[in-house]
């Protein structure tokens, strides 16, 4: 009965820290977010990949998730002109930096959400690595985090 309230409790609390992201301020509010909830196949494939590519401690803490998260961003500049990025936008062919900022703040609004709701999380560049070398996010997608999430009676990804 509590293991059912557990897996209920996580589907709900995806939804709303997704949300979190979906909502968070972006730059000249252009929106160059995306973000996916895996599904248990996808997790596979992404343990799979990011022990391929060596990051065998990592995998076991996503294997070890209720769900992961990934959220990630495509580039689109936002016409400001500001140097930040070493060029202007029509001449700078990397990516804008506000569409880092935009997905740094994203991330921390979700896992400020998860954390509002005393749900143990973490922020992984591994994984999301790993999620767009194994095509788990749209082609446009230039740089993603995983969020994992954990409900238990003790944070798995304190003492790694």
């Amino acid at each position: 009965m509590t293991e059912n309230i557990y897996k209920d409790g996580i589907k709900a609390a995806v939804s709303l820290i997704t949300i979190a992201g979906r909502t968070a301020p972006k730059a000249k509010g252009m929106d160059t977010i995306t973000i996916k909830a895996l599904t248990s196949a996808e997790l596979k494939r992404l343990i799979k990949k990011m022990k391929k590519i060596g990051k065998i401690r990592d995998a076991k803490g996503i294997s070890m998730s209720d769900a992961v998260i990934l959220v990630g961003a495509h580039d689109k500049s936002r016409g400001l002109d500001c140097g930040f990025c070493g060029g202007t936008c029509k001449t700078h062919k990397g990516l804008c930096a506000y569409t880092g900022i935009d997905l740094g703040i994203a991330v921390g609004s979700m896992v400020s959400r998860a954390a509002d709701m005393r749900i143990d999380n973490r922020i992984m560049y591994t994984a999301g690595f790993a999620a767009l070398k194994c095509s788990l996010m749209p082609k446009n997608v230039k740089a993603a985090f995983a969020i994992p999430l954990s409900v238990s009676s003790k944070n798995i990804f304190f003492d790694r």
